[in-house]
């Protein structure tokens, strides 16, 4: 988790990285979220998605890893919440 941090943080070899580490549960709700969606006729783009992921990698006001792992929990669930209120 710290070096995924780093590099989103503070860049890895001079280049910005986008690397999420999303746990298991995680990429299940999002799975889930997408098969309830497409159940429902509801249409989940990919831009819907990378929205969701640069979200999680907007960490300039975030101080930690630890909080950083927060925040992408919060930015699922509410990916989540979005979709099913849609429904």
């Amino acid at each position: 988790m710290n070096t995924f941090w780093f590099a989103v943080k503070y860049e890895y070899e001079g280049m910005k990285q986008k690397i999420i580490p999303i746990t298991i549960s995680e990429f299940i709700k999002i799975l889930e979220t997408v098969q309830s969606a497409k159940k429902n006729g509801l249409k989940i783009k990919n831009t819907d998605v990378m929205n969701l992921f640069s979200r999680c990698v907007e960490i300039d006001n975030v101080s930690s890893s630890t909080l950083w792992r927060g925040k992408i929990s919060k930015e699922v669930d509410k990916f989540r919440q979005y979709f099913s209120q849609k429904n």
